[in-house]
């Protein structure tokens, strides 16, 4: 081989091993989201998961009211959909982690042979109407940050 060669070979070698390795290395897990972005019609919420849990103190339990599996709580929209339509009721079993959830709506095992077997969801507030009440509950009880009805876009950033 020329000599010439021997330093690009070398340099494309070691190129090609810090790219195998970065790709095989996982990255570590996080224990929560550092933040979300709720996409809504009121317009689009970011929420900081690290600020409210390193900052703030709180625990997953202040918010997460899941008591099937308070160390992953399920997500939010599993148990407070958009809307109880026809795409919830389609999907939302795929949803949760565990069939263990099941219980808290339904009185048994759903059956999707009886799909009239429905649970009462009157008392299960959408999702804007559960976000509503537990952010803004929460910031009116600590009586900090954002809440009230002239608040919207202190959380609600408007689309341009």
């Amino acid at each position: 081989m020329n000599r010439r060669y021997f330093p690009i070979t070398a340099v494309t070698a070691a190129l090609c091993l810090v790219a195998v390795f970065g790709f095989l290395h996982l990255a570590p897990a996080r224990d929560l989201p550092p933040r979300i972005v709720l996409d809504n019609a009121g317009g689009r919420v970011l929420f900081s998961h690290g600020h409210h849990a390193a900052d703030l103190g709180l625990d997953c339990g202040d918010c997460h009211h899941d008591g099937a599996d308070p160390e992953h709580p399920e997500a939010c929209g599993s148990c407070h959909p958009a809307a109880f339509d026809a795409a919830y009721t389609a999907a939302h079993a795929q949803t949760f982690k565990s069939t263990r959830s099941c219980n808290r709506c339904h009185a048994a095992a759903p059956d999707p042979d009886r799909p009239t077997d429905r649970p009462d969801v009157t008392h299960v507030p959408l999702r804007a109407d559960a976000f509503h009440a537990q952010c803004l509950g929460c910031h009116e009880n600590m009586g900090a940050g954002p809440f009230g009805e002239k608040s919207c876009n202190a959380c609600h950033q408007q689309r341009k």
